[in-house]
């Protein structure tokens, strides 16, 4: 009969480690699946972000249309300066024409401003030709802290 412990020793890979190879796997996969759902949620908020500043881009643009297309109404009438005066509009002289400025509310960061020439006859009178001469969204300036925090107070 055959002793076994005078066998030599059977070293093999055993359970142990495949256990810690099939702990490590799920590990490694669920480190992934938090990674991955981390970023499509950072990228949903910049989609809901971005179509919010578009929404309000286009309604700031509709508005400035609606703004223009009064103005490109009242070009041609007697009056015209009554319609600058009440709206909110700036306008300077320039040659042959009359540059009529004023903006748009886009968000709390942003406006819109627009610059339209009105061309003038030769008697000073608008003819209603116009022209675009700036359709530009500009960067509100941010708003002065005015109050200082007094950390070393004893209130």
């Amino acid at each position: 009969m055959k002793d076994r412990g005078a066998q030599g020793v059977h070293v093999g890979i055993g359970i142990g480690g495949v256990s810690i190879l099939a702990v490590f796997v799920i590990l490694c996969l669920t480190a992934f699946a938090a990674l991955a759902l981390t970023s499509a949620q950072a990228d949903r908020t910049f989609a809901e972000k971005t179509a919010q500043a578009a929404r309000a881009y286009y309604a700031a643009d509709t508005a400035a249309e609606q703004r223009l297309a009064a103005l490109a109404e009242a070009a041609g009438a007697p009056g015209f300066e009554a319609v600058l005066e009440g709206g909110g509009y700036t306008a300077e002289a320039v040659d042959g024409g009359i540059l009529v400025s004023f903006t748009e509310p886009v968000d709390d960061t942003r406006e819109l401003h627009v610059q339209v020439l009105f061309g003038l006859g030769p008697d000073g009178a608008p003819t209603g030709k116009w022209e675009r001469v700036l359709w530009r969204t500009q960067a509100l300036p941010y708003p002065e802290e005015t109050q200082a925090a007094n950390l070393l107070s004893a209130n």
